[in-house]
């Protein structure tokens, strides 16, 4: 008598597909991006390897692994306790999808700074992949928020590639705001002398400077360089009095 597979069974390898997707670095990235249409193409894509494996180790591995001392066999006694035809096909492949992102993780080539690298190089916007340069130069930057203030200082951090709360944060060396209409910068704070202070009596307090600024607030970011503009723009009238 003919078998056929329910298709009610292909739902546990496709959680694991999701899992395996949304869990291994190099594709964590894209599953956070992705469609729901594409992250289910995805999922089911995955599971199907994953199936493919396991249904080539039960019918070419499995019967040459002897049973234990005790009789002990595991496909027998998923049979006779189960019992649900392709059930152990099936919570197999789940195993096997949903562990294999936290292994392949361990491996040098799939680091996760590395990876959040390498998407954010390809695939990330104007604005990700300018923050990222940022950071690594830790060159000042100015951020001109929606509201005309403005901080300048290097970024301490940025969201990753598959953050929900897209925000950066900077240790300010000065804040201000733009003048309306002309936008005219201002500088009215300055912080690098305070810095300098307490790096004498009490450096752990320089982070708590720290402004975390949600990016729907940003108008604009740019390299600032305050020299640069003393030479060229007339230094002078960046600063009020």
């Amino acid at each position: 008598m003919e078998t056929t597979i329910p298709f009610n069974i292909l739902l546990l390898p496709l959680l694991g597909g999701f899992a395996f997707v949304s869990t291994w670095n190099y594709t964590r990235w894209y599953a956070v991006r992705a469609s729901r249409e594409r992250l289910i193409f995805y999922a089911a894509l995955c599971g199907f390897f994953s199936l493919a494996i396991v249904f080539f180790i039960k019918i070419e591995i499995a019967p040459l692994i002897p049973c234990g001392p005790t009789g002990f066999c595991l496909p027998v006694w998923w049979h006779q306790h189960i019992g649900f035809e392709y059930s152990g096909v099936s919570v197999g492949t789940f195993a096997l999808a949903a562990s294999m992102g936290f292994i392949l993780n361990f491996l040098p080539w799939f680091d996760k700074d590395k990876q959040a690298e390498r998407i954010v190089r390809i695939e990330g916007g104007p604005l990700e992949q300018f923050l990222d340069a940022a950071l690594k130069s830790q060159k000042e930057v100015l951020v001109t928020l929606t509201n005309g203030k403005v901080y300048l200082g290097p970024v301490a951090s940025s969201f990753p590639p598959d953050g929900r709360d897209k925000t950066i944060t900077l240790l300010p060396s000065a804040s201000g705001y733009r003048e309306n209409p002309n936008h005219r910068l201002h500088f009215t704070t300055e912080y690098e002398d305070i810095y300098l202070t307490l790096e004498k009596t009490n450096p752990d307090q320089i982070g708590d400077f720290r402004i975390t600024i949600p990016i729907k607030e940003v108008r604009c970011v740019t390299f600032f360089n305050r020299k640069l503009h003393t030479e060229h723009f007339g230094g002078g009238q960046l600063l009020s009095s």
